[in-house]
């Protein structure tokens, strides 16, 4: 039970760190800035739900993998 605390504390630390789970009351922050991430790279400035959802699942799948990877040793 602890272990596994343990992992789901580590995995949210994660999260917050490449800001995927923004604080409570950045939302606003974390919007322009993939208002502005998308201006610079030529994008669509408005970010569409569907594409930034697949990005955050992806992201996700990928964290939990490498996660689970370094919990192996």
């Amino acid at each position: 039970m602890i272990q596994t605390t343990a992992r789901l504390f580590l995995f949210l630390r994660i999260l917050h760190f490449l800001q995927l789970l923004p604080s409570l009351g950045s939302q606003k922050m974390l919007s322009q800035r993939f208002y502005l991430k998308a201006k610079y790279l030529g994008y669509n400035p408005e970010p569409c739900v569907m594409e930034r959802s697949l990005f955050l699942l992806v992201a996700f799948i990928l964290i939990a993998i490498v996660a689970e990877f370094l919990f192996q040793f």
